[in-house]
């Protein structure tokens, strides 16, 4: 068998209208730049290449990014 088969506890309530979450988030939604990563680069790459390179989005973009690689380095 290549999984392991587990026995996950039953919830303990289940209320209409209240949020199953265990831990809060670590950022509010709206303030996340970048989309999530299970959007596929090929998309993601149609969407730069259709922008205008002159404009203020693009801009904004290419910065955002190489703001990120220069804080990984």
């Amino acid at each position: 068998m290549h999984y392991l088969k587990r026995d996950w506890p039953q919830r303990k309530s289940l209320k209409v209208g209240e949020k199953n979450v265990q831990h809060p988030t670590l950022a509010d939604w709206h303030k996340i730049l970048l989309p999530p990563q299970h959007i596929r680069l090929g998309l993601m790459k149609k969407v730069v290449n259709a922008m205008d390179r002159t404009g203020l989005a693009f801009k904004y973009l290419a910065e955002k990014i190489l703001s990120t690689q220069r804080s990984e380095n």
